[in-house]
């Protein structure tokens, strides 16, 4: 009987020890944690889903836009002349290009780019100054000794006489640096006689005197004359005998200057000569 009840005991006596350590460890092993309301979590629906479009539209949208714009330029082309060139790029890509590397004429397009250029890079008080200079000063008598008469090209596109501005129609801006003035300002100067020569200065720019991918009929042409930094008559020979060949009923191309510096030169000594007169 006595082996029976320690059976029975024996389990129950070490159960409950254990239950009493749990309660222990429960107690003075973790603080007890206060069960409270749970606090609301503020949830936030994304605007616009991970996976969209929306979030890389140059995906999408740059490539349509563009096929859109290249429709709509083809249609804008249709309407151009025959003898047309025109180019479209953005951040160096291009976008569409039609007959680019055909050689034409500057149009009034490109004249309304290249002033709006200028205007951006020179500001709109810029001036060209052509600089007449000399390595010492006249004699009382206006005789410039040992000296040649230098002129600096500054790129002075304007520099035109009166008798080529007769040449020109009546649509044509009067707008000059008149060279015949550039003349008189000069003997005003007491520079009557030079010893020396008349050198004009074109360093300023290259030499080239036109553009490699005009073809020759272009350059024979009286559209666009000698390029140089010292221009004297848009580029033209013709002054010394007054342009008498491009008047009259059926008047000849003028003849763009081989050497535009030279010509300057040639005209300028020229000019003097007519104002000490």
């Amino acid at each position: 009987m006595l082996q029976l009840f320690k059976r029975i005991t024996l389990p129950l006596l070490i159960l409950a020890i254990l239950i009493a350590l749990l309660n222990l460890k429960d107690r003075f092993g973790y603080e007890e944690i206060i069960i409270g309301e749970a606090q609301g979590i503020e949830e936030r629906q994304l605007g616009t889903p991970v996976f969209s479009l929306r979030r890389a539209p140059e995906l999408l949208t740059s490539p349509l836009a563009i096929q859109q714009l290249q429709e709509d330029l083809s249609q804008l082309v249709n309407l151009l002349p025959e003898a047309s060139c025109f180019k479209v790029s953005a951040d160096g890509e291009e976008i569409y290009s039609f007959q680019e590397n055909i050689p034409l004429n500057p149009g009034a397009v490109q004249k309304i780019i290249t002033a709006y250029a200028a205007l951006n890079q020179l500001g709109d008080s810029f001036q060209y100054e052509t600089v007449i200079a000399a390595k010492r000063e006249t004699d009382e008598d206006g005789l410039l000794r040992t000296s040649d008469l230098y002129i600096f090209g500054s790129g002075d596109p304007l520099i035109r006489t009166d008798a080529y501005m007769e040449l020109l129609p009546d649509s044509y801006s009067d707008i000059r640096t008149s060279a015949d003035e550039l003349a008189d300002l000069t003997v005003g100067m007491n520079v009557l006689f030079i010893q020396g020569a008349v050198v004009v200065n074109e360093s300023r720019y290259d030499e080239e005197r036109t553009i490699a991918g005009w073809d020759q009929e272009l350059k024979d042409a009286d559209k666009i004359g000698s390029l140089s930094a010292s221009l004297f008559d848009g580029g033209f020979d013709g002054l010394k005998q007054n342009y008498s060949q491009q008047r009259g009923e059926n008047p000849l191309p003028l003849i763009p200057s081989a050497n535009p510096a030279k010509r300057f030169a040639a005209n300028f000594d020229d000019l003097l000569e007519a104002a000490e007169s």
